[in-house]
């Protein structure tokens, strides 16, 4: 069994907090989105596999000395806050796709049967009423791939606000209708809601997210979507973005972008969601693509059923000037027997 011993300390991101609110006539906040609502697959019941990255080992192989990083750039777009599952022998990501003219985060989807080539696929159509969407966190359950999501920039003429949608396939989220998530808790236009992430879990479905500049936890105890949700208040981490929760051998761990670093950092929760315990920072390779962001909004695919693994895809970048200050973003790969010691191809 691998066990995580703790140790003492160390999308959307932390350069938008202070973005000013675009106010344009012909953009209507209830265009393209809706409230909460009830849905077919209401209420959830929590799957084993909801936050399993490798769906089916059998399948699984990566050619890791035919790799280079970083594995994967687009010439004009910074890509960033990838979400990934590993299906049918094809590599699924979903992930901000970042555009400069004009400025606009969209929801991208993308495969790969080598993560050495990645065919782009229908982006998120993210309608007229926002400045874009963001950061995607992927999980399953009973009837297929729930997201869940956050508006860019603006929504209608307030803050970014949080979003899901579910599809019985990871090729159909794309084109799922989206959904309000927290419209009662968060009812005003000035609250900034963004990089939500869920778990799935006996006690409900539970929510992390950013409210402006503060980590905050929300549960869901019906495990359905449409709520109702109870805020539980802000957990005892440091500052934190870009969160994607899993268990690793029984236990719930949660990776977080800390802020400013922007390093990807291992909790284990404590007695209640909002008591976690440090485990570490993790120590990526900076190579000459990643000198300036080394491993930015990281996801974690525990692949140890399947090679013995821990694989972690994370954005990089030389500098912080284009792309309103994060930089021409791209996506790297290390991977580690202990999630202590990374190498890169």
């Amino acid at each position: 069994m691998f066990l995580l011993l703790a140790c003492s300390s160390s999308g959307a991101d932390s350069r938008d907090a202070t973005v000013d609110i675009a106010t344009d006539a012909a953009h209507d906040e209830d265009a393209a989105y809706e409230e909460d609502a009830a849905e077919p697959f209401d209420p959830i019941a929590p799957l084993e596999d909801a936050h399993r990255c490798v769906e089916d080992v059998a399948s699984f192989s990566i050619a890791w000395d035919d790799l280079a990083n970083p594995i994967w750039t687009v010439p004009d777009r910074a890509l960033k806050d990838v979400s990934v599952r590993h299906s049918e022998g094809t590599w699924h990501f979903y992930y901000s796709d970042i555009r400069d003219d004009p400025f606009r985060f969209r929801a991208g989807y993308a495969t790969s049967v080598d993560l050495r080539s990645f065919t782009e696929l229908a982006g998120w159509d993210d309608g007229d009423g926002v400045g874009g969407v963001a950061s995607p966190d992927i999980t399953r359950h009973a009837d297929g791939y729930i997201a869940v999501y956050n508006s860019h920039t603006r929504d209608g003429d307030g803050f970014p606000k949080l979003y899901r949608r579910a599809a019985p396939s990871l090729g159909e989220l794309s084109s799922a209708p989206p959904t309000r998530i927290l419209a009662d808790n968060y009812d005003t236009l000035a609250n900034r809601l963004i990089d939500s992430a869920l778990a799935h879990t006996t006690e409900g479905l539970v929510l992390a997210f950013k409210h402006f500049q503060r980590f905050e936890i929300a549960l869901a105890p019906s495990g359905s979507l449409g709520g109702p949700w109870t805020l539980l208040g802000a957990p005892d981490t440091e500052p934190l973005e870009n969160y994607q929760f899993f268990q690793l051998d029984g236990a719930w761990h949660l990776l977080g972008t800390n802020i400013p670093a922007h390093d990807p950092v291992l909790f284990r929760r404590g007695d209640d969601w909002l008591s976690w315990t440090e485990v570490r920072t993790f120590d990526v390779p900076e190579e000459a693509w990643n000198t300036e962001e080394r491993a930015n909004a990281a996801f974690l695919c525990d692949a140890r059923d399947a090679d013995g693994f821990f694989y972690l895809f994370y954005a990089g970048s030389t500098e912080l000037d284009r792309y309103e200050g994060r930089g021409h973003a791209k996506i790297g790969i290390a991977r580690s027997p202990d999630l202590t010691t990374w190498e890169v191809p």
